[in-house]
C-alpha cells in the first residue's frame, strides 16, 4: 500500500505518518477521496473513536476496527493492561520507556507515528506478540532492554532497532538486537542499503533459530549496496550462524576495516545441540580479504550439512576460500560464484561438496582434498591463472569418488613442479569431458596419480589435455583413459589412444600385477574369430620389449611364460604349446587344437617298474611321432645318480592295428655309485602308451628315480601326459 505524504487528521489529533507501512495482512478499505478537496490536506474526518484515516492521493485508506492512541495513558504498560484482550490498533506517537517487562498480545497492533519509539530499560523485555506499523528507515526500538517478537508478521529492517550504516556509528549492537528479537521459529530481518556501510566491531550472531532470513536490499547484482566493514579486533568472525536451519541469508558484502578477518562467514553447531545447523541458503554475498572467506565447523558430532552457497565472491589474500572442516559436514552445495587469490579455493579438509559453475582464479590449487568422508562432485569449472585444479594432502583416506564433469581448467599459469592435477586417494578420480587446455599446448603439465598407498582407478573420458603424456602414474593406481585428445605443439588436436596404466584385474579386486586375473577358476585369454565370411583367422603376437632405437649392444626384453606356483611335493604346472592338427582332405569343418609341445613335465617313477609318462590316441590310417628329451634322478640319501638323453618315438593305426617302437638315443649317464638301467618302450594299443622303466641298484629315497621331460609332438595326432 502506499504511505502518505503529509499530515493528516484523525479525531481532530494531527499525526505524521510519513513513510509509514500499511501490512497486508490486515483489513484496509479504500473510501472515494471527496473527504479532502486536495491530497494531504488538513482535514477533519468523520471516524470511529480512535479511528485512523490515511490519504493516499486518491482515496482515503481505513484500518478497519477500533484504534487507541497510547499518549492517553501514562505509560505503555498501562496502555496494554487497559486494552486486555481487545482486538484493537495502539499508535506510540513519541518516545516511551519501559521499566518492567511487559508483554503485547496478538490481539493489539502497533502502529509507530510521529517520534514514536519504545525505550526499555536495562534488565527489562517488551515481548511483542502482535502486528507492527511503523516507517521503515528511523529507529521505533531503543533503550538497553530487549525487545522479542513472539511472532514475525511481515519482513522488518535493521533501522528500527537503531542501526544506521553510515559509516561512522558502530551498529554492531543495532544490529545483534534485531537479530535477537527473532523468535525460534524465525522470521525476516531487512537491512536497507545506504551509500556507505554499517561498521562492526564485535561479531553477528544467529543462533538456535529456524527460518530465518537476512536479507540485504541492494537489489540484482549489487552487493556492495548493502557492505559490512570488520573495524574490530584482528582475527574476528563478523558473523557467526550456529544452530540455524532453513533459512536463508543474502544481498551483502563483508570486507575488513581496521581490522583482519579470520573467517568472513563461520557455520558452526556449537554444543549443546538444541538446533540442527542444516540446509541453510547463502546467496548473492561478497566476502573480502580473509584469512577463510566460509568456514564450515563443528563442534558437535553431527550434522551442520546440506548448506547452499549461490553466488558468494570471495575475493582478496587468504588461505581458504571455503573451509569444509568436519566430517558430518556433508553435501555442501557451492553454486556458481568465485574465489580468488587463495591459498586454496576450496579446501575439504573432511566432510564433502558440490560445486556446480564455480569460478577460481590465481589460488595455489583451486580444489584441495584433505580426507573427504563423502563423494565429491563437481560441474562444469572454470579456471585460470592458478597453480594447480586439484591438490591433496597425500593421505589415503576413505574410498570417495571425485568426480568432475565438464568445465574449462587452463593450466596457463601451472607451478614450478609443473602437476597440474594431484591426487592420491583411495577414491575413483573421474575426469569427464574436462577441458585442461584451453586450446594451448604445455608440454610440461603433468597430472600426478601416484601413490604410496592402494589407490583406485582414474577414469578419463572424453577431456582434452594440454600434451601428449600428460599422466604420472605409480604401481598402486589404474588408468583408463578413452576417447581424450591432446593439444598438439602445431595447436592442433590429435588423439590419445585408449590405453589403460597401472594394475589391471579381472575378476579379482587386488590385482598384483599389470593384468591380474582372478585365481578362484580356471581363465583363457583368447582372440575372438573373424567374423568376415571365408575370411582366415588373424595372428596374435606377444612380443618383449626392444631396446631403445639407435642404442648400442643394448640386449632385448625376454618373452617369459610361467606356471603358476605350487607348493610342497604337489605335481608342477605345465606350459602347453598348441596348434591345430591338419586334415588330409579339404572342407569347412572345425580343426581340433593338440599339444605341439610340452616342456619340462615331471613324475615320480617306481624303481624297475615300467611307467606310463606319455600317451597318444591315433586315429585310423593314421600315425604320431616325436621327441622326447629327458632326465632321470636317483637318490638314497647319500649317492646320486643322473640320465640325459632323448627318445625318438613313433606308431600307425592300419585299420585299427596299432603298432610303434620308441628308441634312446644320446643318452649319457653322470652315477656316484652303483648302475642305472633305463628302458623305454610304446605299446601296440590305442591309445598308445610310452613308458619308462629305471633299474636302480639304489634304494632310492622317497620321491626317487624322478623324471623331467619336454615332449615335442611331429605329427597330426593328440599327445599327453600320462
Amino acid at each position: 500500500m502506499p504511505s502518505t505524504k503529509a499530515p493528516i487528521q484523525a479525531n481532530g489529533i494531527i499525526e505524521s505518518l510519513d513513510g509509514g507501512i500499511l501490512h497486508p495482512a490486515y483489513s484496509w478499505t479504500a473510501m472515494p477521496s471527496n473527504a479532502a478537496s486536495t491530497a494531504g490536506t488538513v482535514t477533519a474526518v468523520s471516524t470511529p473513536m480512535y479511528g485512523l484515516a490515511i490519504d493516499n492521493g486518491t482515496s482515503w485508506l481505513h484500518l478497519a476496527g477500533e484504534n487507541a492512541n497510547a499518549a492517553h495513558w501514562a505509560s505503555l504498560g498501562t496502555a496494554i493492561a487497559s486494552l486486555g484482550a481487545t482486538s484493537i490498533s495502539l499508535m506510540i506517537p513519541h518516545k516511551m520507556s519501559v521499566s518492567s517487562n511487559i508483554t503485547v498480545p496478538n490481539t493489539v497492533t502497533l502502529i509507530f507515528t510521529g517520534t514514536g519509539e519504545i525505550s526499555a530499560d536495562a534488565g527489562q523485555t517488551v515481548t511483542i506478540n502482535g502486528p507492527i506499523l511503523a516507517p521503515p528507515g528511523r529507529r521505533i526500538f531503543g533503550g538497553s532492554g530487549s525487545v522479542v517478537f513472539g511472532t514475525v508478521y511481515a519482513p522488518y529492517p535493521i533501522s528500527w532497532f537503531g542501526a544506521l550504516g553510515d559509516g561512522s556509528t558502530n551498529d554492531s549492537t543495532t544490529i545483534q538486537n534485531a537479530i535477537n528479537a527473532l523468535p525460534t521459529t524465525g522470521g525476516t530481518i531487512l537491512v536497507p542499503a545506504t551509500p556507505n556501510y554499517y561498521r562492526l566491531t564485535s561479531q553477528l550472531s544467529f543462533a538456535t533459530r529456524s527460518r530465518v532470513r537476512f536479507i540485504g536490499e541492494g537489489g540484482t547484482g549489487e552487493l556492495d549496496s548493502v557492505k559490512f566493514v570488520w573495524d574490530g579486533a584482528n582475527g574476528g568472525v563478523p558473523f557467526l550462524v550456529n544452530q540455524i536451519r532453513d533459512s536463508e541469508f543474502s544481498n551483502f558484502s563483508i570486507v575488513p576495516g581496521t581490522g583482519t578477518i579470520l573467517a568472513g562467514l563461520e557455520i558452526d553447531q556449537i554444543a549443546p545441540v538444541t538446533v540442527t545447523s542444516t540446509n541453510n541458503k547463502f546467496s548473492k554475498i561478497h566476502i573480502g580479504a580473509s584469512t577463510h572467506g566460509v568456514r564450515i565447523s563443528n563442534a558437535a558430532t553431527s550434522n551442520n550439512d546440506l548448506h547452499i552457497f549461490e553466488d558468494v565472491y570471495i575475493t582478496g589474500a587468504g588461505t581458504n576460500g571455503y573451509l569444509i572442516n568436519h566430517s558430518q559436514a556433508k553435501f555442501i552445495k557451492i553454486i556458481r560464484g568465485s574465489v580468488a587469490n587463495r591459498t586454496n579455493g576450496i579446501n575439504c579438509t573432511s566432510g564433502s561438496f558440490y560445486s556446480e559453475s564455480g569460478n577460481f582464479n590465481a589460488n595455489t590449487a583451486d580444489i584441495y582434498l584433505g580426507t573427504p568422508t563423502d563423494s565429491i562432485l563437481i560441474v562444469s569449472p572454470q579456471s585460470e591463472t592458478s597453480d594447480k585444479f586439484i591438490d591433496d594432502s597425500g593421505a589415503a583416506g576413505n574410498a570417495w569418488n571425485v568426480t568432475v564433469v565438464g568445465g574449462r581448467v587452463d593450466p596457463n599459469s601451472v607451478g614450478v613442479d609443473n602437476i597440474y592435477v594431484q591426487y592420491r586417494k583411495r577414491g575413483a578420480l573421474n575426469l569427464i569431458g574436462v577441458d585442461f587446455a584451453s586450446g594451448v599446448n604445455y608440454p610440461n603439465t603433468r597430472f600426478n596419480f601416484n601413490s604410496s598407498s592402494p589407490g583406485a582407478t582414474v577414469n578419463i573420458i572424453g577431456c582434452v589435455f594440454p600434451n601428449g603424456t600428460p599422466y604420472s602414474v605409480g604401481t598402486t593406481r589404474r588408468i583408463v583413459s578413452q576417447g581424450n585428445m591432446y593439444i598438439a605443439a602445431d595447436g592442433s588436436g590429435q588423439i590419445i589412444e585408449h590405453h589403460v596404466e597401472g594394475n589391471v584385474g579381472i575378476n579379482t579386486t587386488s590385482p598384483t600385477n599389470l593384468l591380474s586375473l582372478g585365481g578362484n577358476s580356471a581363465r583363457t585369454i583368447w582372440m575372438e574369430r573373424h567374423t568376415t565370411a571365408d575370411t582366415a583367422g588373424n595372428n596374435l603376437t606377444a612380443q618383449a620389449g626392444g631396446a631403445t632405437s639407435g642404442a648400442t649392444d643394448k640386449a632385448p626384453g625376454s618373452l617369459i611364460l610361467a606356471t603358476g606356483l605350487g607348493t610342497g611335493n604337489a605335481t608342477p604346472g605345465l606350459v602347453r604349446l598348441q596348434g591345430t592338427d591338419r586334415s588330409a582332405t579339404s572342407g569347412t569343418g572345425d580343426r581340433s587344437l593338440i599339444d605341439r609341445f610340452i616342456p619340462n613335465a615331471s613324475k615320480v617313477l617306481t624303481n624297475n617298474s615300467a611307467i606310463a609318462v606319455v600317451n597318444a590316441t591315433i586315429a585310423s590310417n593314421t600315425s604320431v611321432g616325436g621327441k622326447i628329451v629327458y632326465t632321470i634322478e636317483v637318490f638314497d640319501g647319500t649317492d646320486v645318480q643322473v640320465e640325459t638323453g632323448e627318445v625318438f618315438f613313433g606308431s600307425y593305426n592300419k585299420a585299427g592295428v596299432v603298432s610303434g617302437t620308441a628308441t634312446e638315443v644320446n643318452s649319457q649317464q653322470n652315477l656316484s655309485a652303483g648302475t642305472l638301467a633305463t628302458t623305454w618302450a610304446i605299446s601296440n594299443a590305442n591309445p598308445a602308451v610310452i613308458s619308462i622303466n629305471a633299474n636302480s641298484s639304489l634304494t632310492p629315497s622317497t620321491g626317487y628315480p624322478r623324471i623331467t621331460f619336454s615332449i615335442t609332438n611331429l605329427g597330426q595326432q593328440a599327445i599327453g601326459i600320462q
